[in-house]
């Protein structure tokens, strides 16, 4: 799971003025890479998807607006993600 302190690394943030957008942020891209994989809440987590969380939510925090998993962090996230044809 993503932490508060690994986002705003990522993120490159200091302070504390923005923590509880972030962790709101942390908590929506979990819920959107976690569904984009179809993971059950008890599943193991891809070594990567922690990785493509916080491309996520760095997306979301710089779009504000419509904000989407971007296509770099897909592309991690593709690999452990069950295709159903048919």
């Amino acid at each position: 799971m993503v932490t508060l302190y690994d986002a705003k690394a990522h993120l490159s943030i200091l302070d504390n003025s923005q923590d509880a957008l972030i962790t709101s942020l942390i908590a929506a891209a979990e819920a959107a890479c976690g569904a984009y994989l179809a993971l059950a809440e008890d599943a193991e987590r891809p070594a990567t998807l922690d990785t493509a969380v916080k491309m996520t939510v760095a997306n979301m925090f710089e779009g504000r607006e419509g904000a989407f998993i971007p296509a770099e962090a897909l592309s991690l996230l593709n690999e452990h993600r069950e295709w159903v044809f048919g």
